[in-house]
């Protein structure tokens, strides 16, 4: 996973490109940290489909995959906690989003002490986050500026680009399962219950990143991914996925900033 402090200047590693930080010269490159592909790094390791994994399942693998990812909403909760290196201090990160690939979503982001409720409709994102959330992402003058007020931002924007990541299911899952490594070791392991549905379970290693995982797999109809849990020498990762297909119906504020034009 591999997070870092993010420093006056730094950013965390992400898929998205890092654009010019929006017009307030006081604002530092928000939001970047949090963006998928730091935060679910161990996840793609343990669960990319191997080349030399057995067929059965690796097929199961590869059908959930492929359900997953063409879903049309998802609503997914979980922790993630990661650290730099051995002796830095643990990161936190916690998601609770309805998710779609038509641009209605909606949920909370957190990271540490800071929290971000996020809603997306109409062509335009608004969060309303604390002031824990933006001193990490901004500094101080920018939670004075925005702290517990709703802000609204393009999805094209830098920080919209960087919401967008979670807030689009496709986008999400792809990055979550979108890799193609060919060094973990699969082995179906049984069923269990998820929030009452039965699951196929897929255990998998990953011992270049002493990454272990289990998969759990909706035994009956679409065979959609339900939960996975991943530990490795660098954090952990639980997630739970429900609700495919089940639009979320967000709401706009009554009322909200512009991020690219406060002051």
């Amino acid at each position: 996973m591999g997070l870092r402090p993010m420093g006056e200047n730094g950013r965390f590693p992400s898929p998205v490109p890092h654009l010019p930080a929006e017009r307030n010269s006081h604002m530092r490159t928000p939001l970047s940290r949090l963006a998928p592909g730091a935060l679910i790094v161990v996840a793609v390791l343990a669960f990319a489909a191997p080349a030399s994994a057995s067929a059965s399942p690796s097929k199961l693998l590869q059908r959930a995959i492929t359900a997953t990812e063409s879903a049309s909403a998802v609503h997914y909760s979980g922790v993630i906690t990661e650290r730099s290196k051995p002796k830095a201090p643990v990161q936190r990160i916690s998601l609770d989003v309805w998710a779609s690939t038509s641009g209605t979503s909606e949920g909370t982001i957190g990271i540490g002490n800071g929290k971000a409720t996020v809603r997306e409709l109409g062509g335009t994102i608004y969060f309303d986050a604390n002031s824990a959330f933006w001193t990490a992402e901004g500094g101080k003058s920018a939670a004075k500026i925005f702290a517990e007020r709703w802000v609204n931002t393009a999805p094209t924007s830098q920080t919209g680009v960087s919401l967008s990541e979670f807030l689009d299911s496709a986008s999400f899952l792809s990055v979550i399962f979108g890799s193609n490594l060919n060094h973990s070791s699969l082995t179906e392991v049984g069923s269990a219950k998820v929030n009452g549905q039965r699951a196929d379970v897929i255990s998998t290693t990953y011992k270049k990143n002493d990454a272990f995982g289990r998969l759990y797999v909706a035994a009956a109809g679409p065979p959609y991914v339900l939960r996975f849990d991943v530990r490795s020498k660098n954090g952990t990762a639980s997630l739970t996925f429900s609700n495919y297909g089940q639009l979320s119906h967000p709401v706009a504020p009554s009322s909200s900033v512009n991020l690219a034009t406060a002051s």
